[in-house]
């Protein structure tokens, strides 16, 4: 038995980002922050109290090309900016539309609600060999981040955005983990439609990213080249996903 969990309706705008090459950055304090991953560390209402829903959650935000996308709860995030070198300034958010647990969509609603059409303050801070990032709305609720370099700090700027699709099921005669499952590239024409390569075994490593039991998905990943044969694969978002039982 096959449930559909989800189809993303944004795919013309997840392509889109695809074919974007960052030359803009948003910088504070000689810290460019299109560079980094950030994770979030802490979160304050406007009466400078905690925020228990968002205590120890996976959520990341990135920057790049006068965008900004957050993840980590349920949904992929994101949203165009206008930046000055104090603040900027964002649209209305376009979203996945997945469903998941009570407390990851609570995580959705109130990082949403943060930077939904807002002008964002944004000041950084080097402690401790630590970068932070301190993100402040017009509500004053205030988000504080630390960030890790990102994939073109890591691996350089020469990657090229791809799609594959993961089996659902592990080969019966397989006792690892993630090499036990088949994987196919994905490519899509003007119109959206999916063309396939032929399935393979043995999913190459994905950095950053953890297979799921009996999920067959679609994820986008950044390809970058080495000096081997093998490439380094680097995931960046799930696009399309389905439990199969």
């Amino acid at each position: 038995m096959k449930n559909k969990l989800l189809l993303l309706p944004l795919l013309a705008l997840t392509l889109a980002a695809c074919s974007s090459n960052s030359s803009d950055k948003l910088s504070s304090n000689d810290v460019n922050i299109t560079d980094y991953n950030w994770h979030l560390v802490n979160a304050k209402n406007e009466l400078n109290k905690t925020i228990p829903e968002l205590n120890n959650t996976k959520i990341q935000v990135t920057f790049d090309n006068n965008k900004m996308n957050f993840s980590g709860g349920c949904n992929n995030f994101m949203s165009g900016i206008m930046m000055t070198k104090e603040n900027f300034k964002t649209n209305s958010m376009a979203s996945t539309m997945m469903a998941c647990s009570e407390k990851l969509m609570k995580q959705d609603q109130l990082v949403g609600k943060f930077f939904d059409q807002d002008t964002i303050q944004y000041s950084t801070q080097k402690t401790d060999n630590k970068v932070i990032l301190t993100l402040k709305n017009s509500k004053n609720e205030l988000l504080t981040l630390e960030g890790s370099p990102n994939d073109e700090v890591l691996y350089g700027n020469d990657s090229e955005t791809v799609f594959i699709e993961i089996s659902a099921k592990k080969n019966n005669q397989c006792q690892t983990n993630e090499e036990c499952y088949q994987y196919r590239f994905v490519t899509y024409d003007e119109k959206y439609s999916k063309q396939y390569s032929e399935w393979k075994s043995g999913l190459p490593e994905i950095k950053n990213y953890t297979k799921n039991p009996n999920i067959r998905e679609i994820v986008r990943v950044k390809q970058y080249p080495t000096k081997g044969v093998e490439k380094i694969y680097v995931f960046d978002m799930r696009v399309e996903q389905e439990t199969v039982k």
